[in-house]
């Protein structure tokens, strides 16, 4: 993929791969990467993720219809011991037999794929000879018309549902919470408290490790995500990258990082932001993974004079870059989301700076700045590597608010209490400017320089033909404040009677929906619109919703009832057992405010929603308007899209921008 065929051929890169191929017949394959791969398939069999059970159903179906015994699906200790007992009788030739069978067989199929310079023009050519001709005729333009007119009354129609079968909340869903599975306390010096979750496993361990980073600047912010990704794949610890995957393999499933903003249940002007590491492995791996992740996270080979670490870092910057860039439109929707909420809010700010268009802007930047040829690639390169060394330093260290979480199928032994503890003993300790810091004040997140008054209205120029509208607005309710249950219905009952049928059905859009955290901050309203035609047409629907919620029967108990059991079916979804007990870990929610949450839903009524609507919903509420003082937006929207789309915009009322920032990381 992505050959260039100035310096390769298609035939040169078939025979690379043949020759790939017989090398392999004739050297073999390395028995530690079998057995590497032998222990990843057997992690991922043991593994449990919350769709666990639909995967087993499509498995079963397949299955049958291929012919094969269903119940093999289920014998993979057996079918792992047969393999091995294979591997080990022929002296691990076994692959390696496999793949001289597959280059003996010459009846191959090559397909190959090239790019069309001129296929804009004949498309465009297309559209002009042919559509818009056919619609320019009196009979066509007057029969589309007559259709079109039908298909609106159509849509306008209220369907009968009542002979259909369905949920009732008050029968169908619990009164009560899931009870919280055991979660053991336990100590240690540096760290504070850590837990241990045990719950059913199915002989899978699960870790997740928290350092708090709302300490670090947004410049180290942006920076942030970076790090987390060469976390591991540079090598540490002595070991090159290539070495370092292969023992992770042998023991676990890797080590990864991501960072994470998380708004106060209580408080949606607080949040707390961490970087957390997670992995999940077999039992028997216990040892071996802690001491090679004491190695990834003290000993990360981060050495700019080293020209293989050198070279890995700008290849993993460019992947990342690229990876981003073509991202943006198939996610078009959650960044607009994203850059719409970091107009009006510090924390969602902070998100955007993570993983928002700042974060796509900044990787662009970075991979033009460590590109350029000659000595001002090398010097950007070099500096880039020292800060993220002494990024690694302030954040990977046994700061106040760090916390650990290991979930287990049985309670931890003294013996494995001792290598956890080992291991903690192993980070550095605090910086001393941290070390009598406040836990609370340390992950806490400081407020941010204002939003510049261009970004009300944001579009972010991006390769499509298409448009991605969202629209925001700060609510200041928390997600256990009082009228946040009211608020979460109304925004379903949006999402599904209103949005879905003038955005999608009539708009021709190809989703929507209507969320009460955009840009993963609680208390800020926001609806998006995705693959969206006429996003000047959606911009304006947003502005409708009030009055549409204003007409009779629209807000009904029928609505009402739908809309809970899609809330619920959120919040009693199946959960993996690597999510379960950290709840309270994660955001601090205590049971007792779960259930009296769970209480206000079940108890939210017609005239709670209209209540709720009036106060958040005010007319003109999707237009950016100023806080008092002119600090931040109250709401924002934004909007990714091509020229036309751009154009379309303009021809609003609307006064959209376009700043160079964003602008640039998609161009």
């Amino acid at each position: 993929q992505g050959v260039q065929e100035k310096t390769h051929t298609a035939d040169a890169v078939t025979a690379a791969i043949v020759d790939t191929l017989k090398e392999v017949v004739q050297e073999g394959f390395p028995a530690t990467r079998v057995e590497s791969v032998l222990h990843q398939v057997e992690l991922s069999k043991a593994h449990r993720s919350a769709g666990w059970g639909v995967d087993v159903s499509t498995t079963l179906v397949h299955a049958a219809l291929q012919g094969y015994p269903t119940t093999s699906v289920f014998e993979t200790t057996k079918i792992m011991t047969q393999l091995r007992a294979i591997l080990a009788e022929d002296g691990n030739k076994y692959f390696e037999s496999l793949v001289e069978e597959m280059l003996a067989n010459q009846h191959r199929l090559q397909h190959e794929m090239r790019p069309d310079a001129q296929h804009p023009d004949a498309l465009a050519d297309f559209e002009n000879n042919t559509q818009t001709p056919q619609l320019a005729a009196g009979a066509d333009a007057a029969r589309v018309e007559e259709q079109t007119a039908e298909l609106k009354q159509e849509m306008d129609k209220k369907e009968d549902l009542s002979i259909l079968p369905n949920l009732k909340v008050a029968e169908d869903v619990p009164a009560a919470p899931l009870p919280d599975p055991r979660v053991d306390l336990l100590t240690h010096e540096r760290m504070g408290r850590w837990q241990n979750v045990v719950v059913p496993t199915n002989g899978v361990w699960y870790m997740r490790l928290g350092f708090p980073i709302a300490h670090l600047s947004p410049a180290e912010l942006k920076q942030l995500p970076l790090l987390c990704t060469l976390l591991g794949s540079t090598g540490a610890g002595g070991l090159d990258y290539r070495a370092l995957d292969q023992e992770l393999k042998l023991c676990c499933s890797g080590v990864g990082a991501s960072p994470s903003v998380a708004t106060e249940p209580k408080a949606p002007e607080e949040s707390h932001a961490y970087v957390y590491v997670t992995s999940y492995g077999l039992e028997r791996s216990w040892e071996r993974f802690w001491e090679l992740t004491t190695k990834v996270l003290t000993e990360p080979n981060l050495d700019g004079a080293d020209e293989a670490v050198r070279l890995r870092v700008q290849n993993i910057i460019s992947m990342t870059a690229t990876d981003a860039i073509n991202g943006v439109v198939d996610s078009a929707h959650s960044y607009a989301l994203k850059q719409a909420a970091a107009a009006v809010n510090p924390h969602a700010r902070c998100s955007d700076l993570l993983n928002g268009m700042s974060q796509v802007a900044y990787l662009k930047e970075t991979m033009s700045a460590t590109q350029q040829e000659g000595d001002a690639g090398a010097a950007a390169l070099t500096a880039l590597i020292s800060d993220l060394r002494a990024l690694a330093g302030k954040v990977l260290a046994t700061l106040p608010g760090a916390k650990l979480s290991i979930t287990t199928a049985a309670p931890l032994s003294p013996a494995q209490q001792g290598t956890v503890a080992a291991f903690l003993d192993a980070l550095p300790p605090a910086p001393a400017a941290f070390a009598a810091a406040d836990a609370r004040a340390l992950s806490a997140i400081a407020a941010l320089p204002p939003a510049p008054p261009s970004e009300g209205m944001t579009f972010v120029d991006a390769p499509c033909e298409v448009g991605y509208v969202a629209t925001v607005k700060q609510t200041g309710l928390s997600y256990l404040h009082r009228d946040m249950a009211a608020a979460e219905v109304l925004l379903k009952i949006l999402d599904t009677k209103f949005l879905h049928k003038e955005v999608r059905e009539k708009g021709g859009a190809y989703g929507s929906g209507a969320v009460s955290s955009a840009g993963g901050a609680d208390g800020i309203v926001g609806m998006w619109s995705y693959r969206d035609p006429a996003p000047n047409n959606t911009h304006a629907t947003y502005g409708r919703c009030l009055a549409w919620l204003r007409e009779p029967g629209n807000v009904s108990d029928d609505a009402v009832n739908e809309a809970k059991l899609l809330v619920f079916a959120g919040i009693d979804a199946p959960k993996s057992p690597q999510v379960k007990g950290l709840r309270e870990f994660l955001s601090d929610l205590k049971m007792d405010d779960v259930r009296a949450k769970r209480e206000r839903l079940l108890s939210v009524t017609p005239a709670d929603v209209l209540a709720v609507a009036e106060a958040l919903l005010g007319e003109g509420w999707h237009e950016p308007a100023r806080a008092a003082g002119g600090e931040g937006f109250v709401q924002a929207s934004a909007a990714v899209g091509g020229e036309k789309i751009y154009a379309a915009l303009q021809g609003s009322d609307a006064k959209w921008t376009k700043p160079a920032a964003v602008t640039a990381a998609s161009a």
